[in-house]
């Protein structure tokens, strides 16, 4: 029996790779300026994956603040402001790559600078003030940390020489009385300038210590004085009982701003020229009838014409007085309206022709009122100005033809 063949064996191992994932990413972080802080960043994956941290893309690279541990984290010591960034965290290996982000941002509290020193006094004599101040840029606070903390600035009292002190005004005093009661008077009053003790120097009050001011300026009331009495004016007659006058004016001066007026008259009469007088004709008298009192029988009344009459007895011509001249009656037209005139009717007119043929018509006459015509305010005509009398009242005959449906009457 021949011999089995024989075959070479092999073992062979299968092995499952995983790509690389990150199980505990860096979170966002915010610390203050000086500590050590760590960011975690560990990944598992088959073959185990590589990690390297970067900031803002570029690789971080040795350095004694920051180191890369074992597991991957990222240990930065002594925090700074400018280590204030996007941290970036990536793990590799044959399968790929994946990465995981985190800011990182250091917090700088303000400190305060040294004091600088002080400043110039506030006034050049008396008693001023200081000031020094101090700068919050020690740091200064920067990425949300908290500013100083306390006073950014001191003052303090400072003395120099003393100052030399000028006079000063006391209140005005109350205004005395007006020096009149009307017509422009004058009050005033007065202050005094005072210079505190013990500081010699100054200069004296500028201004004046007496002050005047014109009071009551209305005008003061002004009473009338007469003026003198002016020349006797002509007699009022040139015989006989007459008088005169004359006259005198409240201006002198006249009165003003509610003075009195004059008292007295300003007019003064007296009788002049007191002798007898020639006679005058008198005023004439009204018309009447023939021996009406006081009138003469020998004027008697004309128709349509009346006599107006006078005597020369008012007074009678005496002492050698001349008669009285002209006419002792004269004639007036009276009674010159025309009298009113009545109307009377002029004669009728004669009779119209009949308004109709046959069947009964009428016909009128008229007449006027013009014989004479009403004048003068006259009354009118009385009656009526127009008759009508019937006539042709004979029946008309029937129709005696018919012409397109209708009957014609001869």
């Amino acid at each position: 029996m021949a011999a089995a063949a024989s075959f070479p064996s092999y073992a062979v191992t299968l092995r499952y790779i995983e790509p690389p994932v990150i199980t505990i990413p860096p979170i966002d972080t915010t610390v203050n300026a000086g500590l050590t802080v760590l960011l975690n960043c560990q990944a598992e994956g088959d073959p185990k994956p590589d990690i390297v941290w970067a900031r803002v893309t570029h690789p971080i690279s040795g350095d004694i603040r920051f180191t890369i541990l074992s597991n991957g984290s990222l240990q930065i010591v002594a925090a700074r402001k400018e280590d204030t960034s996007m941290y970036e965290c990536t793990a590799t290996n044959v399968m790929g790559s994946v990465v995981a982000k985190a800011s990182f941002t250091v917090e700088v509290h303000g400190g305060f600078s040294d004091w600088l020193p002080w400043q110039s006094c506030s006034v050049t004599c008396g008693q001023g003030v200081q000031k020094r101040i101090r700068l919050c840029d020690n740091p200064a606070p920067a990425n949300g940390g908290l500013s100083c903390q306390g006073e950014e600035s001191e003052t303090r009292v400072c003395q120099n020489k003393l100052c030399p002190v000028d006079g000063s005004w006391s209140d005005w005093s109350p205004w005395e009385e007006c020096s009149k009661t009307c017509g422009n008077g004058k009050k005033t009053r007065t202050r005094s300038c005072h210079v505190p003790p013990g500081q010699g120097g100054g200069k004296s009050c500028l201004g004046k210590a007496v002050d005047t001011i014109v009071c009551s300026t209305e005008p003061c009331p002004v009473n009338g004085i007469w003026s003198s009495w002016q020349a006797w004016g002509a007699c009022s007659k040139t015989c006989g009982k007459g008088t005169h006058r004359r006259v005198r004016v409240c201006n002198n001066p006249p009165p003003s701003f509610d003075g009195s007026s004059c008292e007295g008259q300003d007019v003064q009469t007296q009788i002049c020229l007191d002798r007898h007088c020639p006679g005058t004709v008198t005023k004439w008298m009204e018309s009447g009838q023939p021996g009406e009192a006081g009138r003469p029988a020998a004027y008697p009344v004309v128709a349509d014409f009346d006599k107006g009459f006078r005597e020369c007895s008012n007074p009678a011509p005496q002492y050698g007085g001349h008669k009285c001249e002209g006419m002792e009656y004269e004639n007036e037209l009276c009674n010159s309206d025309l009298c009113p005139v009545h109307g009377n009717w002029g004669s009728w007119s004669s009779w119209g022709a009949c308004s109709r043929t046959c069947n009964g018509g009428q016909m009128r006459r008229y007449r006027a009122c013009d014989d004479p015509a009403p004048s003068n305010s006259g009354r009118g005509c009385t009656g009526a100005d127009t008759e009508i009398h019937k006539c042709n009242t004979v029946k008309c005959p029937g129709p005696s033809r018919r012409t397109n449906g209708m009957y014609c009457s001869t």
